[in-house]
C-alpha cells in the first residue's frame, strides 16, 4: 500500500488544503483541489473530529498530519540537570541543524513534558506528541542516547497500515489516563550514578506542560479552533 498523506485540520484557502465541513458532507482538500467528498452523519463539526471520522470518510487516506510534513532526523539529548525543583532539562536536534532546542520534564501528577513545536505551529499537536513520546523514551531507557534515528510527525489511520507510527487512536487517546508511562520513580535519583532508586519505576500520566489537564483528543479539536458545542436546552 502506497503512502496516501493528507491535513487533518480544517480547510485553509489560503493553503488549499484541509478538510471542510458542508451541511453534512466533507470534503478533502490538497492542493488547492476537492479530491474527496463524502457523507457524514455528526451533528457538529466538533463530533467529526473528536471522533476522528475523517478516517472512515476517506479510507483511502493512509497517514494524517496536523501540520506541514516533517520526515527528519531527530537527536536526543540525556537529561543535563535541574532547572527547578522536580524540572529536569535536555536538548534536541532536528535534521542537520547544530541548533540545541530545549525540552523539559517535570514530575508531578501528571508528569508533565516541553517540548519546541515543530515550524512554529503550535497546531501540529501530532508533531508536538512525537517529540514529546520520542523525549520519554529517551528518560526511559527505550531509546539510545543522542542516537541520530527517523522522525515524522504523522500518525497512520488505524492498524491496517503496518508500519511503526503510533495510529491515530494511540497518538490522540480521548481519556485523561490514556497517555502514560513507566518513569524513574524519583527524577533526582537518575542523575545519581548506582543509585539503586534509580531502577525502581512506576507508572505516570503524562501530559503537555501547555495543557497538563486537557486530554489529548480534546486538545486536538482546541488546537484546530473547534468548540465543544453545549447541551442542547429542551
Amino acid at each position: 500500500m502506497s503512502k496516501q498523506i493528507a491535513s487533518a485540520r480544517l480547510h485553509r484557502a489560503d493553503l488549499g488544503e484541509g478538510i471542510e465541513i458542508v451541511e453534512h458532507t466533507a470534503r478533502l482538500w490538497q492542493q488547492g483541489q476537492i479530491i474527496a467528498e463524502a457523507g457524514i452523519a455528526e451533528e457538529s463539526p466538533y463530533d467529526f473530529w473528536r471522533q476522528l471520522k475523517f478516517r472512515e470518510a476517506f479510507p483511502q487516506i493512509t497517514h494524517w498530519r496536523s501540520g506541514a510534513v516533517c520526515e527528519t532526523i531527530l537527536q536526543v539529548d540525556a537529561l543535563q540537570g535541574e532547572v527547578g525543583s522536580g524540572t529536569f532539562h535536555g536538548f534536541l536536534w532536528m535534521g542537520d541543524s547544530d541548533q540545541a532546542q530545549l525540552w523539559e520534564i517535570s514530575s508531578g501528577s501528571p508528569v508533565t513534558v516541553a517540548v519546541p513545536t515543530l515550524a512554529n505551529d503550535p497546531g501540529d499537536l501530532l508533531g508536538q506528541l512525537a517529540l514529546a513520546r520520542a523525549v520519554v523514551e529517551v528518560v526511559n531507557g527505550e531509546r539510545l542516547i543522542g542516537a541520530r534515528q527517523e522522525f515524522s510527525n504523522l500518525a497512520r489511520r488505524d492498524e491496517s497500515v503496518e508500519d511503526d507510527l503510533p495510529t491515530l487512536e494511540e497518538a490522540l487517546p480521548t481519556a485523561h489516563q490514556a497517555w502514560r508511562a513507566h518513569l524513574p520513580l524519583r527524577f533526582k535519583s537518575i542523575l545519581k550514578e548506582g543509585d539503586p532508586a534509580g531502577q525502581l519505576l512506576i507508572e505516570h500520566r503524562l501530559a503537555l506542560e501547555d495543557a497538563p489537564d486537557i486530554a489529548l483528543r480534546k486538545l486536538f479539536c482546541e488546537r484546530l479552533g473547534l468548540v465543544e458545542p453545549g447541551p442542547v436546552s429542551a
